[in-house]
């Protein structure tokens, strides 16, 4: 765990632990114990994050054991990540959101463990989506949720879009992002949702209702990246995208 904490460029740490014989599922053995912090727990996320950065990247030959290692995770370990990201620590939540991020890069198959085992309530979704200083997780949030739709897969498209609010919950704020961001959003819902024939109509008009069209052509008053006004705005364009 050091070794990967110090990160030392004159050596591949991550190949060096696989090629002799270390496994994503060993790491997970660290966090059987209830007593963790939620600081040892977030360094045992970046270090997962750093192994399935590389597998993605060019060690696709561990690809089983990382899937493994997914499975294992999001069906042992979904409590820990509900402790992370419903808990005040920023860069807790920033770990487990960039290690849900590149999981879901992984697969198919992992991207749908995701969405199947990790159980992310309408609140939940609000309040890593909300933008209120500069420690917000919004950015990586909102990376967490496209990354399903980057994957590709059409199915995996599906059942994300099937995720009541999960998608729409990036919406509400998209005019005080930068516009980066905001390029980064809407090039993905257009290539991967909308332009995507094997999504129907009726779930395209379901994500796209009056509530998101009214978010997305406020868009046209952007004028730099800025803080929200009023936390009122929060609270009524989420109502609305639950509503609807």
């Amino acid at each position: 765990m050091q070794a990967f904490r110090e990160n030392n460029s004159e050596h591949d740490v991550v190949l060096e632990y696989l090629e002799a014989g270390g496994t994503g599922e060993e790491i997970l053995l660290l966090l059987g114990n209830e007593n963790r912090s939620i600081e040892d727990i977030s360094v045992i996320f970046n270090v997962l994050q750093c192994i399935f950065i590389r597998i993605v990247t060019d060690l696709s030959s561990y690809l089983p054991d990382a899937e493994e290692t997914s499975k294992c995770l999001l069906q042992s370990h979904t409590t820990t990540f509900h402790r992370l990201l419903g808990g005040s620590s920023y860069s807790a939540k920033k770990a487990a959101l960039k290690l849900l991020t590149v999981m879901s890069t992984l697969s198919a198959k992992v991207a749908k463990y995701i969405l199947t085992y990790l159980k992310l309530n309408f609140n939940l979704t609000f309040k890593l989506a909300k933008e209120e200083n500069q420690n917000s997780t919004r950015r990586h949030f909102i990376h967490f949720v496209l990354s399903f739709l980057i994957e590709g897969s059409s199915s995996v498209i599906k059942l994300m879009l099937d995720k009541t609010g999960l998608l729409k919950s990036i919406f509400p704020g998209l005019v005080y992002d930068s516009a980066e961001t905001i390029e980064l959003v809407l090039m993905t819902i257009k290539k991967y949702v909308l332009e995507n024939p094997a999504i129907s109509k009726t779930t395209k008009l379901h994500v796209f209702n009056s509530t998101t069209l009214r978010i997305l052509f406020e868009l046209f008053n952007w004028r730099g990246r800025h803080k929200p006004v009023k936390k009122k705005f929060w609270k009524n364009s989420s109502e609305g995208a639950t509503n609807e």
